[in-house]
């Protein structure tokens, strides 16, 4: 079976040194060697793809994929496809994609995006929030095929008002649910505000500035390991210019 490294932007070099750091790609399984936090991209076809204790960002694009986050702070894009989403023990970021999906948030507080499709969603233990605003799937006023919503333990926060049949079941916790009038809510859930499904700029409008903090925060990580990378070129210039003791 033929390795080959991570696609890189920056060529065989950049490609070298995540081989070097234990980041390859193994058919369609990609499997971390080493604690580093990298950014981790699938295929257009069915991949396995499992993080790194550390931080992670994780793009798993096309296909039905299976993402294991472990632990650290991770971001994971499941993309298109029916994919099954496992986070880990701290604080992550989940988006669902195109297609049926799977996602679980594991230990911690994570934030938990459906997609399109007929997603299955469950916050694990922490104090969670779980977001169903796709109002592309909704296909008229009698759509039933919603999205299945868990919390689990923690005070978790439901965001369901795109218009179609949800179901929340809020588990333990004080939790709040933003629910339309079509949505079931188990009575196991505290706190439940019903308004009308927003229309789909104002339901949307959050997930479009969430998608550019994250943007932002993305873009402040690469630049911070710029400046790592180029600090490590001046230290290693000054110890190769110091004189054999």
């Amino acid at each position: 079976m033929q390795t080959t490294p991570f696609n890189s932007p920056r060529g065989t070099r950049s490609a070298a040194r995540r081989l070097a750091a234990g980041l390859a790609v193994t058919g369609a399984l990609l499997v971390p060697a080493a604690a580093l936090a990298e950014t981790l991209k699938g295929t257009a076809g069915d991949d396995t793809i499992v993080g790194t204790e550390g931080q992670d960002v994780i793009h798993a694009r096309a296909g039905n994929d299976v993402i294991k986050a472990l632990a650290g702070l991770d971001r994971v894009h499941a993309g298109g496809g029916n994919d099954t989403v496992e986070g880990g023990d701290s604080h992550d970021l989940i988006r669902g994609g195109d297609g049926n999906d799977n996602l679980s948030g594991g230990d911690g507080p994570d934030r938990i995006f459906a997609g399109q499709g007929v997603d299955k969603v469950d916050g694990g233990d922490g104090d969670d929030n779980l977001w169903a605003l796709a109002r592309k799937d909704v296909q008229g006023e009698d759509d039933a095929t919603g999205d299945s919503l868990s919390g689990g333990a923690g005070d978790d926060r439901f965001h369901t008002r795109d218009g179609e049949k949800d179901t929340i079941d809020c588990g333990d916790g004080r939790d709040r649910v933003l629910a339309d009038y079509r949505d079931e809510v188990l009575n196991n859930c505290e706190k439940v505000i019903r308004r009308p499904a927003q229309a789909r700029r104002g339901a949307e409008n959050r997930r479009d500035r969430a998608e550019r903090l994250e943007q932002r925060s993305e873009r402040l990580r690469k630049r911070a390991e710029r400046v790592e990378r180029r600090a490590e070129r001046v230290r290693e210039r000054e110890q190769g210019g110091r004189p054999a003791a």
